[in-house]
């Protein structure tokens, strides 16, 4: 689980939360407004993920300050490539959300 932080608004949404299943590699992205709570991130997860693949044994996240105060796997601070799944995936993301945006920036 990560975010993209950073976003122009859009239908005032301005982060993505992401989360990839580690067994099938399927990301799922989901709109979201910041600033958020963990409380708020959860009842999103509940409705969007958990409908699809249930209660997940583990989740990795990495130190978004949302989460260190809660038990999940966070990955570590020098080592990023825990979360490398997620990593990936915001990358092709943000290149493909690059070139949708090219053509006309300000919207």
């Amino acid at each position: 689980m990560d975010f993209i932080k950073g976003l122009p608004p859009s239908s005032r949404k301005n982060c993505i939360l992401v989360v990839v299943d580690r067994l099938s590699k399927y990301g799922h992205f989901v709109a979201i407004k910041h600033p958020y709570t963990a409380v708020q991130i959860a009842q999103i997860f509940i409705k969007e993920i958990f409908r699809l693949h249930g209660l997940p044994r583990t989740i990795v996240s990495d130190r978004d300050p949302t989460f260190l105060s809660t038990k999940l796997c966070h990955s570590s601070t020098y080592h990023p490539q825990s979360d490398g799944q997620t990593e990936v995936l915001n990358r092709t993301l943000e290149h493909y959300l690059r070139c949708f945006a090219r053509d006309k920036p300000t919207s």
